[in-house]
């Protein structure tokens, strides 16, 4: 016989086929469990015992032993003779089903009753009582197993058909069938799991706590932490270690999320110091007490509820690692650096290397990348360029595809640029530099667009500069420009960039070269190109110019070099590259006409570019100039007296070097000061003098330029006609003067050489009466 529960090929067709559940003591037992005594006759015993069964179905509540005993001795003496077997089997299985309910801990009841109710169709059942009643309990069996139709098992058993108990298991079966839709109805599921937990039951204590726990998380899912806090606290400590754990460490998580995190470092220390704990888990509320913790506003003393965790392995152990090195960042750094950081980044890929299924229950992946760029950064900022290089290294696995080798690669570019502020260290610089251009190239080789290839290699040929390659510089440059599917903006720049890269290494020809094909690009760039040709021709002009032989072509470089700045002066500035060109080559001009004593022309052009106010680099350069042109013109020339607004020009100038010598701190503004002292003893203040050298020379204690700037104070006490003060000063230069060792003195101008000072100012002035 066949149903349409099952397909016919997985059904017994005999019913004394059927599996033989319990036999031996329970059978016996069953057998004497009446009084009278039973017949001795099979078929009497048999039919003495089905009306037990039945009888006993009735009676509640029911005797789950009694049932269970009648109902494998039936099963056991079914033949093929039998009658009415399809009846037998059903009430059978109605009495494993009771008394699966009556003792919720036979979970093997729910199995027999399964294998008797598959062999019935309830289509032929003839009574709709008993068919209600067949269903009903058929719909019990398939959801405390996980069968069936979830829609159509939670149907039936909404539907409780007269005479048949409406508690029991049933609450908590309907329950977990509306678990098991799609999408699960988890309000219907948290009905009647809490009206289940509410009533009588006979479902054993341990189990009933871990149904109160998953209530629980149906509260939370639901958006109702408060109903979640009232289940979980009906878990006491007689329910199972790990369910009371679980719990309490639940309670902990909502007082976190209201912000209660005192009260969850209690809930979290509760279940640490809790002997029963079970020792999985410690390594878990170690990580989650540590951070409440940290934001109860007390995160040293989570640190070695960390250490001890991050000793461990796995995930736990890992994202103990994280969340210490994270806690170490954002402390003060170490006197040697950040290398506890990185030491700690290092430990969690050792707990558990880096995947694509990473655990981010307690450290996101997102948390992980932001770690990393942080401390990147920090210990670049900070000057702890190792740490920081050892950072990007151990980023790899983390990162997304790139962007750990071009941290490095920036890393190692910053480390480069310090090491090269210190002659002693210019060889290491080089190292680092080249190892950045080597990163940036191998970027270039794997990134997906011409554009993002095209940054990196001209990040790479600046950093080959840098290290004093130019041959490497221009060779990657030149990979640059061959790069297909550039547009005109990138190609041009790269243009430029070999321009200056090729002039760096004193090849005029190829440079200009370089920069001419980039002004035949349709780019803003092309203006940058146009400014920076003609500063080449002024360059190789004066180069040319020391050379008698070449006289006449550095006369007409020089020509070329002022054509070219007059065109970019001329030119529109649509764009703010254009614009910024366009200035470039109105400062150019003004010191090209400087140089060829066109004062007042020059002074025109330093004050165009003041006025346009471009970006602070070439502010301040042309405001250097513009003061030091007006000094100039200030001065008049040789042949003639200084001009009648000498006066204006010079207060301007001085107006000029205190803006400079207050707001910028660069070698612009050591220029700034010594001009700002002469201007000052040109205007005849010699009252100010005193405290104004005074303030400046400090900046420059041990440093030529104290020298010259005392140099004017002397001057002014000279002028002043203060005698004793002027041989105090000139004291104290000639003693600072035999301290400063040989390097301090750069060379270039007079006032930078030794020789100057020992010839033709100390000796001058001793020589005097």
């Amino acid at each position: 016989m066949t149903t349409d529960h099952a397909p016919v090929s997985s059904r017994r067709s005999h019913y004394w086929q059927l599996p033989l559940f319990v036999l031996g003591v329970v059978a016996a037992a069953a057998a004497y469990a009446g009084f009278p005594p039973q017949p001795k006759n099979p078929a009497e015993r048999f039919a003495y015992n089905l009306k037990a069964l039945k009888s006993a179905l009735e009676r509640k509540p029911v005797d789950a032993a009694n049932l269970e005993g009648l109902a494998v001795g039936l099963v056991a003496e079914l033949t093929p003779e039998t009658e009415d077997a399809a009846t037998i089997c059903r009430l059978c299985g109605s009495a494993f089903v009771a008394a699966a309910e009556a003792d919720p801990a036979r979970s093997d009841r729910w199995t027999q009753a399964a294998e008797l109710f598959g062999k019935i169709n309830p289509d032929l059942i003839a009574d709709p009582q008993e068919k209600k009643l067949f269903l009903f309990r058929h719909a019990k069996v398939q959801a405390a197993l996980g069968q069936g139709d979830p829609l159509a098992v939670a149907n039936a058993l909404i539907k409780v058909p007269g005479g048949e108990e409406s508690e029991g298991e049933r609450r908590r079966l309907l329950a977990e069938t509306y678990l098991r839709l799609s999408p699960p109805n988890l309000k219907a599921a948290q009905t009647e799991f809490t009206a289940y937990l509410a009533g009588p039951t006979r479902r054993p204590a341990a189990q009933l706590a871990k149904d109160r726990r998953g209530l629980a998380q149906l509260c939370l899912t639901l958006g109702e932490p408060e109903k979640a806090r009232a289940v979980l606290k009906d878990i006491s400590a007689s329910a199972p270690n790990d369910v009371y754990a679980a719990a309490r460490i639940q309670l902990a998580r909502l007082s976190g999320a209201e912000n209660n995190w005192k009260d969850a470092v209690a809930q979290y220390d509760a279940v640490l110091k809790n002997p029963n704990t079970p020792p999985e888990q410690l390594p878990v509320v170690q990580l989650l007490l540590a951070e409440a913790y940290r934001k109860a506003g007390t995160p040293d003393a989570g640190r070695p509820l960390l250490e001890q965790a991050a000793a461990g392995t796995g995930s736990i152990g890992q994202a103990a690692n994280f969340q210490l090195a994270e806690m170490l960042l954002n402390q003060p750094a170490t006197p040697t650096g950040r290398g506890d950081v990185v030491a700690a980044l290092q430990a969690a890929d050792k707990a558990l290397p880096a995947t694509s299924d990473y655990d981010a229950t307690y450290f996101t992946l997102e948390q992980v990348r932001d770690l990393f760029e942080r401390t990147i950064q920090t210990s670049t900022n900070e000057g702890d360029l190792a740490s920081a290089v050892k950072a990007a290294t151990s980023y790899a696995p983390w990162a997304n595809p790139g962007r750990a080798t071009e941290r490095k690669a920036d890393t190692n570019a910053a480390w480069g640029a310090l090491l090269k502020s210190s002659p002693t260290t210019a060889t290491q610089a080089a190292e680092k530099y080249r190892e950045a251009a080597a990163d940036y190239v191998a970027l270039a080789g794997t990134f997906p667009t011409p554009a993002g290839q095209a940054e990196f290699l001209k990040r790479a040929a600046q950093c080959y500069r840098n290290a004093g390659d130019d041959a490497a510089a221009t060779a990657t440059l030149d990979r640059l420009t061959q790069t297909p599917g550039l547009p005109d903006d990138i190609i041009a720049s790269a243009w430029v960039e070999k321009g200056e890269s090729l002039l760096a290494g004193k090849q005029f020809t190829e440079g200009s070269a370089a920069l001419r094909q980039a002004m035949l690009k349709t780019s803003p760039t092309a203006a940058t190109a146009r400014v920076r040709l003609a500063v080449a021709y002024l360059d190789e002009a004066r180069t040319k110019a020391r050379t008698p032989a070449t006289q006449t072509e550095a006369m007409a470089m020089l020509k070329n070099g002022q054509e070219l700045l007059l065109a970019a002066v001329a030119a529109p500035g649509d764009t703010a590259i254009e614009k910024d060109a366009q200035n470039q080559a109105q400062f150019e001009l003004g010191k090209f006409l400087l140089n060829q004593n066109q004062v007042a022309d020059a002074e025109a052009r330093f004050r165009q570019v003041v006025q346009a106010r471009p970006g602070d680099k070439l502010l301040h350069q042309a405001q250097l100039y513009l003061g030091s042109t007006l000094l100039v013109a200030a001065r008049g020339d040789a042949a003639s007296r200084p001009p009648a607004d000498a006066e204006t020009k010079l207060t301007e100038a001085a107006n000029l070097f205190a803006e400079l010598s207050a707001g910028v701190d660069s070698p612009l503004r050591a220029q700034a000061d010594i001009r700002l002292a002469n201007t000052t003893l040109l205007l005849r203040k010699y009252a100010d003098m005193p405290e104004l050298c005074e303030r400046l020379s400090t900046r420059y204690t041990g440093k030529v330029e104290e020298l010259i700037i005392r140099s004017m104070l002397y001057t002014a006490y000279r002028f002043a006609d203060r005698t004793e003060q002027a041989a105090t000063v000139l004291a104290r230069m000639e003693e600072l003067f035999l301290r400063l060792p040989d390097d301090a003195f750069p060379g270039g101008a007079d006032e930078y050489t030794r020789d100057y000072w020992q010839k033709q100012w100390f000796a001058p002035l001793k020589a005097k009466p």
